[in-house]
């Protein structure tokens, strides 16, 4: 009795923990070749499926996820291994469990109208549509918005919504940093692939000159200035979390620039490729409005802003001194998102705990949000 007592209680142990979802161990960052505008260059990405193999049955079965898939863009320079806490968390609490984290060394191709961010739009889709691609999945209602080809590992992504095993699914989009600009630009671009959008201490909200060439220099400036803030956590126990991310931004850097040569050589030459780094800085200066990036099919919209930021701080950001309510927000939904305010989206803005690396060392409060905010939490 007792024996068979126990093989009941091993029996349903495994049967609760292969219900529970896991994050796997061995997910490693891939690489991709691209070639778009004439350039070659190499792109990033890590994806998380969180799913148990019961949810994976359950959406092949009736051919749809569970929720939406989350794209999370990085800020400068971050890699697609960073943030690891905060973005696994989001796989495992979101509806769809699946996250996808594209990135791209700077386009500076050919044709200047793309390069830096503006290239970064037709990419970052083409990675997020190579990713899903292999797992069955595709993207809803996309269309190509360029005569561009974009080519990942020498193939144009295939269309794959035609075929009726794939599932398909709609996107949220998320950006932190830099990340948080180029998540509206995608959200603008490709508005019917996106129903949602999460800004995270974002950039694109505040005017440091409009691409005088001075802007850039305000902006490292801050940047700089945010930076020793932050390393002042290392006396409150983050030293592992700074570290990493610092450790993220280098390897950006090196990266970015090293692969600068072998791009002139296998793709087109140009004498300031290796300082194409200035292009994201210059790019970080852009204020997005519906004027330039219309956000109009949407059903939510969270801004989180970091109460201890410098670099975009709640009051910079908002121009309100004192403290924000929903009255005084008024204004700021009126000048960057009118068409979504005028159409009854949800609008929420959130002062959320920490400074420009709030997002990593406060993940568990910064994930509840997004996921809330999008009903997408689990």
């Amino acid at each position: 009795m007792k024996k068979y007592i126990s093989l009941l209680i091993v029996f349903f142990s495994v049967q609760v923990y292969s219900q529970t979802r896991v994050i796997p161990s061995n997910i490693e960052v891939q690489k991709v070749k691209i070639n778009f505008n004439g350039d070659c260059l190499n792109g990033f990405y890590r994806v998380i499926d969180a799913r148990t193999d019961q949810e994976k049955e359950k959406n092949r079965n009736e051919n749809k996820l569970s929720g939406e898939v989350i794209t999370f863009f990085h800020g400068h320079l971050q890699r697609a291994d960073d943030a690891k806490k905060l973005i696994d968390r989001l796989a495992l609490n979101s509806k769809s469990g699946i996250v996808v984290v594209p990135i791209t060394y700077t386009p500076f191709g050919k044709e200047r109208k793309y390069r830096g961010d503006s290239g970064k739009d037709y990419i970052l889709m083409e990675i997020i549509r190579h990713v899903l691609d292999k797992k069955g999945i595709a993207v809803a209602n996309y269309s190509s918005i360029s005569k561009k080809i974009v080519k990942i590992n020498g193939k144009v992504v295939k269309n794959s919504k035609e075929a009726k095993s794939y599932i398909e699914t709609l996107l949220v989009s998320v950006g932190w940093s830099h990340g948080g600009l180029l998540a509206r630009r995608m959200v603008s671009r490709y508005p019917a692939s996106f129903n949602n959008l999460v800004q995270i201490a974002s950039a694109g909200f505040y005017s440091w000159g409009n691409k005088s060439c001075l802007a850039p220099g305000c902006v490292l400036m801050n940047f700089s200035w945010e930076g020793l803030g932050i390393l002042g956590g290392v006396f409150r126990g983050e030293g592992s979390d700074i570290v990493g991310a610092s450790w993220g931004i280098t390897k950006g850097l090196v990266g970015d620039t090293l692969w600068s040569v072998p791009s002139c050589i296998w793709g087109n030459f140009h004498l300031f490729k290796p300082l194409r780094s200035y292009q994201d800085i210059q790019d970080v200066t852009d204020q997005l409005t519906d004027d330039n990036f219309p956000v109009l099919e949407v059903n939510n919209v969270i801004v989180l802003i970091a109460e201890n930021d410098s670099l975009f701080s709640p009051e910079n950001v908002t121009d309100i001194n004192g403290k924000i309510t929903k009255d005084k927000l008024e204004p700021f939904w009126e000048k960057f998102y009118p068409v979504a305010k005028s159409n009854g989206v949800n609008l929420r803005f959130r002062v959320m705990p920490g400074n420009h690396l709030g997002p990593v060392i406060h993940y568990k409060k910064y994930c509840k949000e997004i996921l809330e905010g999008t009903n997408q939490l689990k």
